[in-house]
């Protein structure tokens, strides 16, 4: 049996569930999740919003895309969420204070994290002395025991999840989250 030349593309949030041999039978492994730096999840933003037809300016997207970690599925996640506290709340255009007031509504702090990534951060700082812990420890105390939580707490850290490194806490002293 012939078979003719082929590119076969695949893409997979959790690449330590693949086997090592179908994992680098691959030429090209790009990082898993992009992290988009300054202007570039900026435009990202902007661009989302033109295209949902929402009134944004730069302020009000630089704010969000700060939010997002770098991540084009999470700003455009929560531009969604901006624009729905615009559209009841405010005057239906986004610009920085309406983005603060709903992302601090949603509870996404200046970093990006949200009330599971602080459960987590602080669940491995005070239950594991910063030291790791089982994915599915870790699921189990987070309250999300279930099967697909404990496979993505095991694949390989989420890119979203902790893009730059946390600053190293000194012993002896209480997490400043």
């Amino acid at each position: 049996m012939e078979i003719r030349p082929f590119t076969f593309i695949g893409a997979t949030d959790a690449p330590g569930l693949l086997s090592s041999p179908l994992r680098f039978a691959f030429r090209h492994s790009a990082a898993p999740g992009v992290l988009y730096r300054g202007g570039a999840c900026r435009f990202i933003v902007t661009r989302s919003a033109e295209v949902m037809q929402i009134p944004i300016d730069q302020d009000g997207a630089a704010e969000i895309a700060l939010r997002s970690r770098g991540t084009p599925r999470i700003a455009n996640r929560l531009l969604r969420r901006v624009r729905d506290y615009a559209q009841v709340r405010g005057n239906g255009e986004i610009d920085r204070p309406t983005a603060n007031a709903a992302l601090t509504m949603l509870e996404v702090d200046a970093h990006g994290f949200d009330e599971i990534d602080r459960r987590l951060l602080l669940t491995i700082m005070q239950k594991y002395d910063g030291g790791p812990g089982r994915p599915g420890t870790l699921a189990a105390t987070l309250g999300r025991g279930g099967r697909r939580t404990r496979r993505s707490l095991r694949a390989v850290p989420h890119p979203d999840r902790i893009p730059r490194p946390a600053p190293a806490r000194p012993r002896g002293h209480a997490p400043g989250l």
